[in-house]
Order: structure tokens, then sequence, then C-alpha cells
């Protein structure tokens, strides 16, 4: 496996809330060694992660090895990282499967260093670069060029204009901009999912954005 490579890891721009970093460090500490008044200051001060190279970074700086699994679309690395000791059987943990759950993601970079334990443990701190990195940057992606909005109706008006609107009925706007499907509001319950317009986007990955100001991903 090889190391990661900087130039993968393109910024992003969402919103971060700093409580979300506080809770994860929090949920770190059900399952970690405590931390003394200053540590937990220090560790809180890299939160909150406004793209997937601040997650990396601090873990690199520590002196793990990022291993490379495989990567996102972007070609973004997914990583493990091993801590812990050598016995057997292993444990798993992994994070950030949900591009707005950013505590569970900094949980898992925290416990790299604070669980304790003689057992293997393999930690993928983010399983969701691209949504990580929020929406404005996954949009960047199909346009191939920084997306210029600033506010999800800039968005809608975006989609309109660079996309193939497949749909936009009833609040719900779906368009395709080059190999991706972007949508202003998730698809679940808005859509049949047997809509013939979903055709042009089968075996595609559609992104869409939280709809929250106060909430990342």
């Amino acid at each position: 496996m090889h190391e990661p490579q900087d130039d993968t890891l393109l910024a992003g721009a969402a919103t971060r809330r700093a409580f979300l970093g506080a809770a994860g460090c929090c949920l770190g500490g059900m399952l970690a060694a405590p931390l003394s008044a200053e540590e937990n200051k220090q560790s809180l001060a890299v939160r909150p992660y406004a793209r997937y190279a601040d997650v990396l970074d601090p873990i690199r700086n520590r002196g793990h090895r990022l291993r490379v699994l495989t990567a996102a679309p972007d070609q973004s690395p997914i990583v493990a990282v091993r801590a812990g000791g050598k016995k057997l059987p292993a444990i798993f943990i992994s994070a950030g499967a949900h591009s707005t759950e950013h505590a569970g993601v900094a949980a898992a970079v925290e416990l790299i260093d604070q669980l304790q334990t003689d057992h293997q443990v393999w930690i993928i701190p983010t399983r969701d670069p691209i949504g990580l990195n929020g929406y404005r940057y996954a949009l960047s992606l199909g346009l191939g060029q920084p997306a210029e909005i600033d506010s999800l109706e800039a968005a809608e008006a975006l989609l309109r204009k660079q996309g193939e609107v497949l749909y936009d009925s009833n609040g719900t706007l779906l368009a395709s901009i080059g190999e991706y499907g972007y949508a202003n509001r998730g698809l679940y319950r808005q859509v049949d999912k047997g809509a013939k317009f979903l055709d042009a986007l089968r075996g595609r990955r559609i992104y869409f954005p939280s709809r929250s100001d106060d909430m990342p991903g």
C-alpha cells in the first residue's frame, strides 16, 4: 500500500459547528483514557473539520501511517490507521459514513491515540471524503471547476443553468452535470425509485445538501 498524496485532498467549503467536534471528543471519552483539562482544550483546538485534509493531516503529523484501502470517485484516498497492540481478534472502527455526522469522525481520530487495548485496532476515520468536503465541492466534480455558490438558492439556480434538469416538481430538483446527479434535497420518499427520469443516473452517484445552515456535509 502507498501513502496518500496531498494533491488528492481537495478542499471543500461547508460550514462546521464547534459543538460537533466537542460531541466527538465526548464520544471518544466513553471508550478512551480520560483527558486532562489542558489536553481536552488542545484536542478541541483541531475541531471542526472543514475538509478531508483536516482529518488526515493531524493523523499524519502524529506519526501514524495512512494505509490506503481504495479511493473515492475524486481519487481521495480512503485510509485505515492501525493502533492498539498485537492481540487478535482485531477491533474495527469506521466513521464518516454520513457527511453531516462529524462527531463520529472526531471521535475516531481521537481514538487512534487514546484507546487503550492490547488488541489490534484498525480505524477508518472517514468513509465519505467527498461528503465531508461538502456540497459545493461535490458540485465542482461535475462542473470541472469550483462551484460559485453561497446558498441553497444559488445551488438550485446553478443546477437549472448548467445542468440537465431531470426533475423539477413539488420543491424537489434533480439535474445531471458531468458524471454525477445533483439534487436540492434527499430523494428518499420524494420520488418513486422506479421513476423513468432516474434511468439517466443509474449506476451513478447523486449528491444533495443537508439543507441546514448549521450542519456540515
